[in-house]
């Protein structure tokens, strides 16, 4: 989890409303895919990924042998609960390539970034002005608080984005990169920082909310850049 201090980048208006009066937009994972959003937020596939492995040519003698789980294209089996192979000998699997997609349920995210500089402020299509959270656990630790006056939720932490494609090799051991930490690379200037949370009622229907909360521009600082 990310606690050094962090940058956001916005309209002037917006970020001198958070400054003074403690008010900010609070958006959702799902509500990045609406097209509305300008360049550099908007993205259809945010949250979805998929993890894929191919087996070329893998022969099982005897599927109950426990050597068998040294063998990364055997365990994909089981793993992608591809195919069940328990108590089989002679099995020859050729040419196949297994997928499992994601599309995670909604979150709360507030997008900032670890960069300060002029470059990266004019990834973010209309941004004009920079705030820096110069105390990010007490920031977030209000913040959550606000939220969860509106709908209980969990803080999962602050993490940077990792750019790469939303097709990703299985690496063998888990699903590898959060769903809603991933952004293609075409947008890594932004050297994003997320903070998450996830409603504790996981079927909430979540919309992006306003925060008023006063303390929270205890924590910020205007930047000139």
């Amino acid at each position: 989890m990310i606690q050094n201090n962090s940058y956001k980048y916005s309209q002037k208006r917006y970020n001198h409303l958070l400054r003074v009066l403690g008010c900010i937009r609070v958006g959702t994972l799902h509500d990045f895919r609406k097209s509305e959003h300008p360049l550099g937020i908007f993205d259809s596939n945010e949250g979805k990924k998929q993890v894929s492995h191919h087996v070329e040519n893998l022969f099982i003698e005897n599927s109950n042998d426990p050597k068998n789980l040294n063998n990364l294209d055997y365990k994909s089996l089981s793993e992608f609960n591809a195919i069940k192979i328990e108590n089989s000998r002679d099995i020859t699997i050729e040419n196949v390539t297994l997928t499992k997609r994601f599309n995670h349920t909604n979150l709360f995210i507030l997008c900032t970034s670890k960069i300060k500089s002029l470059e990266t402020m004019k990834q973010f299509d209309g941004a004009d002005s920079c705030l820096e959270i110069v105390n990010p656990l007490l920031f977030y630790q209000e913040l959550t608080r606000a939220i969860n006056y509106i709908i209980p939720s969990r803080f999962l932490g602050s993490y940077e984005v990792t750019y790469q494609d939303r097709h990703e090799p299985w690496n063998g051991m888990d699903w590898g990169k959060h769903p809603a930490l991933i952004k293609e690379p075409k947008y890594q200037k932004q050297f994003e920082i997320r903070a998450l949370w996830q409603p504790l009622n996981q079927n909430a229907q979540i919309e992006p909310i306003i925060i008023g909360n006063f303390k929270l521009g205890q924590y910020v600082k205007d930047i000139v850049i």
